[in-house]
């Protein structure tokens, strides 16, 4: 609201802010405060989906993988995900650091998504347990609202399931 007021007579494209505070409450419900690599985090997640959203020739035409190399988009694809994978690193490092640093008074603690995915990831009575990159595939998918739960694109490339050879 600070940003509509301060712009004066200048137009304001609301469909930018109500993009910035619906992925402001998305990862502050999902981290639990703000973090550094916010900003960073939803515009590799534009990227993501602007990648996925493209033509790819090897999904019609396998054979003719080449062409997606010659092109970059396998670059593009490697590079947004090793990103993606050191953000995401660092979240969960900052979630085990406090996790392990404030053991002794979680009375005032409230956990959210990452925390719990952690905590799930070491329960032994998991009949299927977590690995590091089914965490890290979770919060991807849960910090995009524009992502459908139908699409595991970009779920399989955060997870490292062979998307990319």
């Amino acid at each position: 609201m600070r940003d509509v007021a301060r712009s004066g007579r200048t137009p304001v494209n609301l469909t930018e802010k109500l993009f910035g505070l619906s992925n402001a409450v998305v990862c502050r419900a999902a981290f639990g405060k703000r973090r550094k690599h916010q900003e960073r985090f939803v515009s590799l997640i534009k990227d993501a989906l602007e990648l996925f959203s493209g033509f790819c020739v090897a999904d019609i035409f396998p054979s003719l993988k080449f062409i997606d190399v010659l092109s970059g988009a396998e670059f593009r694809l490697r590079r947004l995900r090793r990103w993606l994978d050191e953000i995401l690193g660092d979240i969960i490092k900052e979630h085990e650091g406090k996790a392990s640093a404030s053991s002794c008074d979680k009375a005032d603690e409230v956990e959210d998504l990452v925390d719990l995915l952690l905590r799930l990831k070491d329960d032994p009575q998991l009949e299927v347990p977590l690995t590091m990159d089914n965490v890290k595939a979770v919060i991807m998918v849960r910090n995009d609202p524009s992502i459908d739960s139908c699409d595991t694109n970009l779920l399989t490339t955060v997870s490292g399931n062979n998307f990319l050879p």
